[in-house]
């Protein structure tokens, strides 16, 4: 019995030394925004927030993937971090096949995630966590127009808008889906509804109406809302002529002429100040009161060319073979396009810090190109003692054998004699790199406690480009905790993705002040989930999806940053709405 109790006391005494000796912490990083790093070259880390990527060349465009062989891609959006495209036949009107595509990244190809009822698909729409797309054209004898959308369990479709053939567009306004309409099979206007349940039932807000509705119709194409006006762009036919309309509920609408050779469907988008409107031949900016308009450098497009977008600061525009940025609409820069002879970029997009654009006739993808190579040198990071081993983890989406990720490390007893070190791989010499994940880091590090990472991104092919998503270097086999120096833990979100609630857990080595901030993509400040002094032990903090005024936060990506003791420990949330 003795004996036993020595035994046992010899057993937790044994075990309190292994875990005192061994103690784990986990370095992350991914947010590089901000010039939240040492040294950059050739990467980019703000385009594509909680991403680092290859710098883009943006007046240099190639042909990415070809989506559908025979379609036209008439726009582009990005929804829980991947890319839809709304493809159709060339014309959109000629025939049956209007697809949603989704493409995938890492394998560089698109497959069919829903076909329509309608001929052609032209917009796609992301709006509080959900996709959608209005159906340009009903097949056949069907009076009536389809709304669809995705709010993560499928696809559905609302067979509801009245007396509509055509649904050109659709936009969301006052917490409500809007969306224009035209030559119904009964009823010759253009229509203005909207819905304020889902597209379960409309309600008709304004129309255009045709001098002869016996042998004439009317279309309201494009829209979008600017301050508290909501702009229409009719089909320029009498009584109105070519005007856009501005239109507030419960006011008198007000025409503005604007300059335009003829009719199409639009595209818009917010830069410095301004409505901007692509189409087609025209380029125009409202500023509140008037519009105005401006150089057009692309040449002749087609009917649905609204490929306009903001890409680093600048405006850009597509057009027959050619892409063109500017910064005043006077001047403009014109993209070098590889592959684009007789192609209309009809939509322009930014996924993963590079500019896509969809084309007709044949629906291929162009992307701006990247280097070959660039790197990135971390800020200096302090573990809390001397580290006796350590992993090296990553996540990244590669495209094939033409891109890799790959790291070295440098360490030392102290931050000043970070900058004297090399920088080592795998192998404990300057030449190796870390190239699979989950590898142990070299012997030459063990003792050390402070350490940076350098990472390079490579591609042999410009049209694919290597992402980086999340680094995380897991150090074991440390010394006590001093006292009066507290460690926390790897911090860990479960479930991620989610909707809408999570909760967040790390574990404090000691007591400690603590305080864990979410921020959102812009690096706007949230809500503050905890501030103040924590006990030693596992926390579990839970964040309900809304920000610290109590509204609901709109699907995407968002920050939690835990600050313990002078050491940041960033995670990746993802809310899917």
């Amino acid at each position: 019995m003795y004996a036993r109790s020595i035994n046992c006391h010899f057993i937790v005494a044994f075990l309190l030394t292994l875990t005192m000796s061994a103690q784990a912490e986990v370095w992350t990083d991914s947010d590089w925004t901000g010039g939240n790093w040492t040294a950059i070259d050739l990467l980019d880390a703000d385009t594509s927030p909680g991403e680092l990527v290859l710098l883009a060349d943006s007046l240099h465009f190639v042909m990415a993937f070809d989506a559908t062989h025979f379609e036209g891609v008439w726009d582009l959006a990005i929804w829980q971090d991947q890319l839809y495209l709304a493809a159709g036949p060339n014309p959109p009107l000629t025939a049956d096949g209007g697809d949603i595509l989704l493409y995938d990244y890492e394998a560089n190809t698109c497959h069919i995630d829903y076909s329509v009822f309608e001929q052609g698909i032209v917009v796609l729409k992301v709006h509080e966590g959900i996709i959608y797309s209005p159906g340009i054209d009903s097949r056949g004898s069907h009076d009536w127009g389809n709304i669809y959308f995705n709010e993560g369990a499928g696809w559905v479709r609302k067979e509801t808008v009245p007396l509509a053939v055509h649904i050109f567009d659709m936009f969301f306004y006052d917490d409500r889906i809007w969306i224009t309409t035209g030559q119904s099979l009964e009823d010759p206007r253009g229509i203005l509804f909207s819905s304020a349940d889902m597209g379960d039932t409309w309600v008709e807000e304004f129309a255009i109406a045709p001098e002869n509705p016996a042998y004439e119709f009317r279309r309201l194409y494009g829209a979008a809302t600017f301050g508290e006006s909501i702009l229409l762009q009719p089909d320029f036919n009498e009584p109105e002529g070519m005007v856009f309309l501005e239109f507030r509920p419960g006011e008198r609408v007000v025409p503005h002429d604007i300059f335009a050779y003829t009719n199409g469907l639009a595209g818009f988008q917010e830069y410095r100040g301004q409505l901007w409107c692509r189409l087609r031949y025209a380029i125009n900016a409202f500023n509140g009161t008037s519009w105005t308009n401006h150089n057009n450098p692309t040449g002749a497009p087609s009917f649905a060319s609204r490929g306009i977008t903001v890409f680093k600061d600048r405006l850009y525009v597509g057009g027959r073979q050619k892409i063109c940025a500017t910064e005043d609409a006077e001047t403009w820069d014109y993209a070098q396009m590889e592959g684009a002879t007789d192609r209309v970029m009809e939509t322009l997009e930014t996924f993963h810090g590079r500019l896509y654009a969809g084309s007709t006739p044949r629906g291929e993808v162009f992307v701006s190109g990247v280097p070959e190579q660039g790197d990135l040198v971390s800020r200096p990071h302090g573990f809390a003692g001397p580290v006796g081993d350590g992993r090296l983890t990553w996540q990244a989406l590669l495209q094939g054998s033409s891109t890799t990720v790959k790291f070295q490390l440098r360490s030392a007893a102290d931050e000043s004699g970070l900058s004297t070190a090399p920088f080592l791989g795998p192998d404990g010499s300057t030449t190796s790199w870390y190239e699979v994940s989950g590898t142990s880091m070299a012997t030459a590090h063990h003792g050390d406690s402070h350490f940076q990472y350098l990472v390079r991104l490579e591609s042999t092919d410009d049209r694919f480009a290597p992402v980086l998503q999340e680094f995380q270097f897991e150090v074991d086999g440390m010394t006590a905790v001093p006292a009066g120096m507290p460690m926390v833990g790897d911090m860990t979100v479960q479930p991620n993705p989610f909707n809408p609630r999570t909760t967040l857990h790390y574990e404090l080595a000691a007591p400690t002040a603590v305080e864990l901030v979410l921020f959102d993509l812009q690096g706007r400040r949230v809500t503050v989930l905890q501030s103040g002094m924590a006990p030693a032990g596992p926390h579990s903090v839970a964040w309900d999806g809304r920000d610290e005024r109590g509204r609901d936060m709109s699907g995407g990506i968002y920050f939690a940053r835990l600050v313990v003791d002078n050491q940041v420990t960033t995670k990746r949330l993802v809310l899917v709405r």
